[in-house]
């Protein structure tokens, strides 16, 4: 007991440090492991947690206080919390180490561009945040294998990232059964990042009127024919295509909402036809 009451000491004058004034304003408290201790009474956290909103009355904590507080934490997967609860997937770019690992070993298992984008969009079209770890050298370098995707990423953000990455995302219920793209969600917007490109693109589904498609970026205006079961997307012009990780991505603005009828993964045979069977 003496032991961990001087634990506590130094680790709430660590927090008033940190987060008394000597820094300005801190948005974020990001706790790390709760181990050994297996509740929030052992750590004190409930008066600890009250202390720094003393100091900091608008600061978020994440969970691993052994407090649920602001939002939820899971580690190498992505798993959005339940009840609307803000999260952020913690990710290592390796697939296997938070410190720095041999490049030429760690190579093979870590994310290519395509790979951390498919990732954020999973996360993006959940509502969370992407915590994405790149674990550098001793003397702060970044890993060999990280350099190139982290650069294709950034580039790809700077000019698709404000519309359907940053700010507040909506948890899209919106998924398609294709396997060519998937969908982030802001009010009316519905963003589908394509990563498989096809001469043909079609929605079904859609029960919401459908105002206009455009280009991100850009924001040409893209042809469309909407029928009371499809969406029937004009052929794009090759030169619309994204060159920089090869994921494009359309903007469809709806009148409201959009509501979605889901339909089954796979085509029923009926009288000789194929159709997708509402669930």
């Amino acid at each position: 007991p003496e032991a961990r009451e001087r634990f506590q000491l130094f680790l709430k004058g660590m927090l008033k440090e940190l987060l008394g004034g000597n820094y300005g304003t801190i948005d974020i408290l990001w706790y790390d492991v709760a181990c050994p201790l297996e509740s929030h009474e052992g750590w004190g956290s409930l008066q600890m947690n009250q202390m720094v909103r003393e100091w900091q009355p608008d600061i978020i904590i994440n969970d691993r206080s052994r407090l649920e507080e602001d939002f939820s934490t899971p580690e190498e997967h992505l798993t959005a919390a339940s009840g609307g609860r803000g999260w952020e997937s913690c990710m290592t770019f390796n697939r296997i180490s938070w410190g720095h690992l041999d490049s030429a070993q760690a190579a093979p298992y870590s994310y290519n561009a395509q790979g951390i984008l498919r990732m954020l969009q999973n996360v993006c079209g959940q509502g969370g945040n992407l915590l994405l770890n790149i674990g550098p050298t001793v003397d702060g370098d970044v890993p060999a294998e990280a350099i190139e995707p982290l650069r294709t990423v950034g580039a790809w953000l700077a000019s698709h990232g404000e519309a359907a990455v940053y700010g507040h995302l909506d948890r899209c219920t919106v998924h398609t059964a294709s396997g060519t793209g998937a969908f982030t969600q802001r009010g009316n917007c519905l963003y589908f990042w394509q990563w498989i490109w096809t001469d043909v693109l079609i929605f079904g589904g859609f029960e919401t009127k459908l105002r206009a498609i455009r280009t991100v970026p850009g924001g040409h205006d893209v042809g469309f024919r909407q029928t009371d079961r499809q969406i029937l997307v004009d052929p794009r012009p090759e030169a619309w295509r994204d060159t920089t990780a090869n994921i494009t991505v359309l903007e469809l603005e709806f009148e409201g909402p959009p509501v979605h009828r889901r339909c089954s993964a796979f085509p029923q045979l009926h009288g000789g036809r194929a159709f997708l069977a509402d669930e």
